[in-house]
């Protein structure tokens, strides 16, 4: 009880200073908030920016829980780490120098519960057995918003201005992460793919027309601190970036019945809570959609009657085809041709043997 009076003490004081230093005194004051209220038998409603956390744990146990599902941010997972690693990796024939090769670079977007996860699952399944290393990079927004940001409220008059400040930290982020993740690819000397959850263009979905103008304009092609000249991005260097654009229909277009919204859980088991209506997740994959409808290599998968392993297949063939075109895999090809006659000679046999039948 000593510290928890100690610790909410503490975070009076960062609430105060938050004033001078708002991010630290956000993050650091409802950390404090949080220590002061597990000390006791159930968590008190805590001062200013506290409150928010207080609010969502009742007692102690759901206060660790809390916790505990922040630590997964701060925790290295080496079954992830090695879970698009291929175990036979494939032949490099393309490179950006002597010492650094070509990457393979998929943005895979689209509208709300479209299979993103599943797909993502599916394609590193493949593409580690065909000799590509296969990374993930998470989706920005969702890393900021785990992180403790929030979007503005509908009431606040700051709104628009505090949108686009969250819209352009995604964006810069969203660039250094590719930037990153391709020299550490490209480093290895092994054919890769990197998949990003959600691109660079994405966020035009989401803003009005002069609010994504400004941001564009804004933006800058090189970070601060660098000695070559910055220039401001265009849209066309964004879509310049990418290899491909994987576009997954959202369910709610086409697989209704199939469409998850509220508090749910994702093709992966993991709870989520999906706000969007079917009629706003449509509207969202539509604007999602257009918004890179000037990619020579845009892919839309839609949800066909063939079902949802079906797309699944489409968009790993669709990724692998590109990957083939810069790193070539032909002991791979050769190895799946031998499969598929076989199968097909295995499929002749049981025809001619229904045929004797009849």
């Amino acid at each position: 009880r000593v510290g928890g009076s100690v610790c909410a003490s503490t975070c009076c004081m960062f609430s105060v200073w938050r004033r001078h230093f708002k991010d630290i005194g956000y993050f650091v004051g409802a950390a404090c908030c949080t220590a002061a209220a597990l000390s006791t038998k159930t968590l008190r409603p805590c001062p200013n920016n506290g409150r928010h956390y207080a609010a969502a744990c009742e007692d102690k146990e759901q206060g660790f829980s809390w916790l505990r599902r922040r630590k997964l941010m701060n925790t290295v997972d080496k079954g992830l780490m090695s879970l698009g690693y291929s175990s036979r990796p494939g032949v490099v024939t393309s490179r950006y120098s002597p010492q650094k090769t070509e990457v393979i670079r998929i943005v895979l977007t689209g509208g709300p519960c479209a299979g993103k996860s599943s797909a993502l699952e599916h394609l590193t399944r493949e593409a580690t057995a065909a000799g590509y290393d296969v990374y993930a990079a998470p989706e920005i927004a969702t890393l900021l918003l785990n992180s403790g940001c929030h979007f503005a409220e509908s009431a606040d008059p700051r709104r628009q201005q505090r949108l686009k400040v969250f819209q352009q930290g995604i964006m810069a982020m969203q660039l250094q992460m590719e930037r990153s993740m391709t020299d550490i690819a490209s480093s290895t000397g092994r054919p890769s793919i990197i998949v990003f959850d959600r691109g660079l263009l994405d966020g035009k979905a989401y803003v009005g027309d002069a609010m994504w103008a400004s941001l564009v304009d804004e933006t800058e092609a090189s970070a601060p601190g660098f000695e070559k000249p910055r220039k401001h991005i265009t849209e066309e260097y964004m879509l310049r970036r990418y290899n491909m654009i994987i576009h997954l229909v959202t369910a709610a277009d086409g697989a209704p019945q199939f469409y998850k919204w509220g508090k749910t859980k994702d093709d992966s088991g993991r709870d989520v809570i999906r706000g969007e209506t079917p009629e706003q997740a449509i509207v969202l994959d539509e604007q999602t959609r257009k918004a890179y409808s000037n990619h020579p290599r845009l892919v839309v998968i839609d949800n066909g009657p063939d079902g949802f392993q079906a797309k699944l297949r489409r968009c790993t063939e669709a990724i692998l085809a590109v990957a083939m075109e810069i790193h070539p895999q032909h002991q791979f090809l050769g190895n799946k041709i031998q499969k598929l006659e076989q199968e097909n000679a295995q499929l002749k046999s049981e025809i001619e043997l229904l045929r004797s039948r009849r």
